[in-house]
Formats: structure tokens, sequence, C-alpha cells
């Protein structure tokens, strides 16, 4: 596949494709008014696209004529994404409809295809969505430095995040491996659904020793469901139903699990942080069944329902590792030799970490009970339980470890996905969380720190996380 840029199609238009800014530069004072004009321009690379898969991905700069038109039909009311049309040996589509077999990946595109079954994807960025990190770049040089460094890696160029994500991972797999996770029965995976693990965001009121406390410190979980991913073991073939039963005969008798299990009355927590986060629920994803059963529950009550599989595996261990590595090297490499961040960079290190928070949530996806509408191998809802689950877990391990090293003086009093939020004594966040999860092992970041008083304030009249975490981002300093 080419990576072609459209900069401006206007009287000085100019295209960079990956072979190079000044390779595929073409200038001219043609006014491309009509996709079919733009597909021919660039059928001019069909001998790069026969070389590398017989497909061109022509990316519309947001700058440029043709992408200002389409935004102004798009955007109007009653405003529509161009349908199907033919015109001489061009046929055009929705990206919607290129693949009739698998399902719609990206509404900011559509196809092009003629006889000689030369393929043109042309892609217009952050068009009606801009939920990837291309989306959102204007200027064609840094977009095409972006596409390139999120080349070099991962090992895949860039096109759709869901197709990108999908094919990574499938690399990761036997051949032919993944038509065997797919069930079509609606009633299959309803407990799944029904099930759908939550993002973890919860707080409680501040307490009265907090309130003496001078500040507020926030903390992100570095790659949380990437590392959750990296070691849940979920499961391959046909589950197993079973009513009735203990779970401790459950425990004996597997080494491993994966799967749901339903108690017949709400689990009694001995840790009251956990019993107030968790309290009255009696439905939980063997990731946090696991951490329960190693101090955090009192009682079990008997199990109702479990689905569970015997013989579970860690499907995403390779695909997480693979992309942790590109991460943390893009990270590494985000300045420049003067220490100013390097944009380009940046960019392909949001889209790397947009590629599994989204497809971790695709695995669940519906928009409708009726599950039939995701036939796909790929219709997940136990993976993404299983993941969301052991995220969690892993988040409630690490608020154990800082409560257990501050003496039980320290707890969170928000979660927000994978924040934690405390109030500390001291400004410098080194003072009161030296050596814990929180700032050992390079495991956190630390985001931002306000005065507690301000803190305190602003839950007065607005208790919700996400608007403390913007004010924290916007208002808050952060600690080097």
């Amino acid at each position: 596949m080419t990576q072609i840029i459209l900069e401006n199609d206007g009287a000085n238009m100019c295209v960079i494709g990956s072979h190079g800014l000044d390779q595929l530069r073409d200038h001219g004072s043609i006014q491309f008014w009509n996709i079919r004009r733009l597909c021919n321009l660039a059928e001019k690379y069909k001998p790069l696209a026969y070389r590398r898969g017989m497909s061109v991905n022509l990316w519309i700069g947001k700058e440029s004529d043709l992408w200002k038109r389409l935004a102004e039909q798009v955007n109007r009311p009653g405003g529509n994404w161009p349908q199907f049309w033919r015109h001489d040996d061009w046929e055009v589509r929705p990206a919607v409809e290129w693949q009739p077999d698998r399902e719609p990946l990206q509404k900011n595109s559509i196809t092009a295809w003629n006889t000689s079954h030369f393929r043109c994807r042309l892609i217009f960025p952050g068009l009606v969505s801009d939920d990837w990190a291309f989306d959102k770049v204007s200027d064609p040089v840094t977009l095409f430095n972006s596409l390139s460094e999120f080349q070099e890696r991962t090992g895949r160029e860039a096109s759709f995040k869901f197709e990108v994500a999908r094919d990574l991972f499938e690399q990761t797999l036997k051949p032919g491996q993944i038509k065997t996770f797919w069930n079509d029965s609606e009633q299959y995976w309803l407990p799944f659904i029904e099930k759908a693990e939550s993002d973890f965001i919860w707080s409680r009121k501040p307490r009265p020793i907090e309130k003496k406390r001078g500040f507020v410190h926030a903390f992100d979980k570095r790659s949380m469901f990437l590392s959750a991913a990296r070691s849940v073991f979920v499961g391959v073939g046909p589950y197993e139903h079973l009513q009735d039963l203990e779970l401790n005969r459950l425990v004996l008798k597997h080494k491993k699990l994966a799967g749901l299990i339903e108690f017949d009355s709400p689990v009694k927590f001995r840790d009251p942080m956990l019993a107030e986060m968790f309290g009255g629920e009696t439905q939980f994803y063997w990731p946090m069944v696991e951490l329960l059963l190693q101090n955090e529950a009192q009682t079990f009550p008997k199990i109702k329902n479990a689905w569970i599989w015997t013989e579970p595996v860690r499907l995403f261990e390779k695909f997480s590792a693979d992309l942790i590595k590109a991460i943390q090297q893009g990270r590494a490499d985000m300045l420049d030799e003067f220490g100013e961040p390097i944009e380009s960079v940046r960019v392909a290190v949001d889209a790397m970490k947009s590629l599994y928070t989204g497809f971790f949530g695709w695995l669940g996806r519906r928009s409708s009970r009726d599950v039939s509408n995701y036939k796909s191998e790929l219709f997940r809802p136990d993976w993404r339980g299983h993941i969301v689950a052991m995220a969690k877990a892993n988040l409630i391990r690490n608020m154990l470890q800082v409560r257990t090293w501050t003496g039980g003086d320290y707890e969170p009093f928000g979660v927000y996905h994978d924040c934690l939020m405390y109030f500390a004594e001291n400004e410098n966040p080194v003072l009161d969380f030296d050596k814990s999860d929180l700032l050992y092992q390079n495991k956190f970041t630390h985001e931002w720190t306000l005065p507690a008083k301000q803190v305190l304030k602003h839950l007065k009249t607005d208790d919700s996380l996400v608007s403390l975490d913007m004010l924290g981002k916007t208002e808050g300093s952060k600690y080097a």
C-alpha cells in the first residue's frame, strides 16, 4: 500500500507520498473539483501500488479545497456523505461498503476501484469523526512524518484504527485460528453482554483527616489496559455453563480458569474500601474473583451460574507486548536534541495508544441487544470483560500496596479510569509516595497537583471526577 497526502488541490497542488517528500511531488494548475479526477491522479502511482498490494491510501489534507467543500456538504443541515456513483471506469462507494464480509471500520473514507482492480482509498481525516490521532493533524508534512513514524514503529502502514489493530492482532495468531473464535448464536454471548464490565469510575466524600491535608495528587497508570491484556487468560473454545456449586470446589478442580461468575447473593468484603466500591454486586469476571480469593472477600455465597473456560490462554500476550515496546520507544524518542517535543512522534505514539483502547472496546461493541448485527470472529464481549476486569484488579492491587506502604493512611478518594486521586500532606508527591507503586518502577505517571482547598471548594459545586481531572490538567502543577 502506498500512502499519498493531498496537500492543496487548488492552483498549487502538491502530493506527498510514502517514498519521500520529493519523489512523488507533482505541481500543477489543475482544479480537482470532483473525486474521479483525484482517483486518476492516484493511479499515476500504480506501479508502486502494484508492488505493495494493488492499493493506494490517499489522505485528503484538511486544508485542501476538496476537504473543505466536502465538510460543508456533510455538515450542513440534512447533508450526507457521498453515496455510490459510477463514472467511466471508476466505481466509488462509502467505506462501509468496501468489504461486505467485514464490519464497517471507518466513516471518514470512500473507496474507488476500476476495471484493472486498482483500488484507491480516499481518507478524509477528521471529516466526520476525530477518534484517531491522524484525524487531528492539519499540516500535510506533519501528517506524512507521523504516518512514517507509525509504520516504522509498528511494522504496519496506517489506514484505519480498527483495521490496523485487527491486523496486528491476527499476525500473532496461528493461521486460520481466528475462524475458531466465532459463535453466531445470539443467546451464546448474552451473559457477557449483560455483564458489560464498565469503566472504573468511583468516588467517595473526603474524610475529615483528608480535609486537613494540603494537596491533592493525581497519578495515571501507564498502559493500564495493555498490561492487563498481556497477562489475562481468556477462553478460545466453547464455554461450560455450570450452576449451583461452591467456589472452592471449582478452584480446586481447575488450575486455570476464565469466565463469568454469578453468585446467588452479594459478596461480603473484609476490606472496607472494596466493600464501598463493589458492595452489593453479584457478578464478577474471573480476574476480579482471583483478587477476592487472595484476601479481600470474607465469605463467598454459592455460585448461581458460572460460564467458564477450563483451558484459557494468554491470547493477547504478544499483541500487547509488541505495542508496549513500540509505545515506550516512541516516548523515549519524543524529544529532539534541544528537549523540544517532536510532533510527528507524539502523533504516532497517540495513534498507537488509541489502537488498543479502541480495539479492546470494539471487541464488545453493540448498538442494541441484537447480537446478530455483529456476526464476526472478533465479536468477543467476554474478552473485553476479562481485560477490563484484569485492569481493575491490577489497579486495586496498586491501591492496596500504596495503603500498606503508607501505613494505612492513604487511599484514593477518586478513581477515574486509570487515574488515582489522593489527598496528601506535601506539594512534592515524592515526600508522600516515594517507593510506593505510584512513583516506583515507572508504573504510574504523576499527572497534576492542586491545593486541597481548591479541590474541596470545587467538589462542593461539582463532584464529577471528569471536571476535577480537567481542572487539575489546566490549573494544576506537574511534578517532573
